[in-house]
């Protein structure tokens, strides 16, 4: 005895017709299109900075506080040296720009005379205010007459831009 095998068709879009078959193809790309199309447009919106959620808006009362001094309390970047200057030499020098190298021979520091004249002094270079000894990345040792001085950046300088 012999079994024939049933005849079913297993994938029921082998049947369609070539007009069928490119009329589900057509349908299927315009919606992979418009998906993409979708996908793009939200990126595109949340790029530029706009989101589905609103804004937390806090209430009038509540003041946001600028208090800053718990934290510097800590010192996190350190802490803070007075002003130094040249005192003692009534030369009226101010140090303008130090560029500090790794070789200290090489460092360069530029200062001002009284007249305003900025020139540049290296280590042992004699300057408006004395002999230059040291020069650090914050100050400048100077040899004097009277003795050994530091001169630093004036803390009343503005900054520049």
């Amino acid at each position: 005895m012999r079994i024939s095998p049933l005849k079913v068709n297993p994938v029921p879009w082998t049947s369609l017709t070539a007009r069928q078959a490119r009329l589900a193809v057509n349908i299927f790309t315009a919606l992979v299109i418009a998906s993409v199309a979708f996908a793009l447009a939200s990126l595109t919106w949340r790029l530029l900075g706009y989101s589905g959620e609103e804004p937390v808006v806090l209430p009038a009362s509540t003041a946001i506080q600028n208090d800053v001094g718990p934290i510097l309390a800590l010192a996190p970047f350190g802490v803070a040296l007075a002003p130094m200057s040249a005192s003692g030499s009534d030369s009226g020098a101010v140090l303008k720009a130090i560029f500090a190298a790794a070789v200290p021979a090489d460092s360069v520091a530029l200062i001002a005379a009284t007249d305003g004249t900025v020139a540049e002094y290296r280590i042992g270079d004699a300057t408006p205010a004395g002999v230059l000894a040291q020069i650090e990345t914050e100050h400048i040792v100077l040899n004097t007459a009277g003795g050994t001085r530091m001169l630093g950046f004036d803390a009343d300088m503005p900054p520049t831009t």
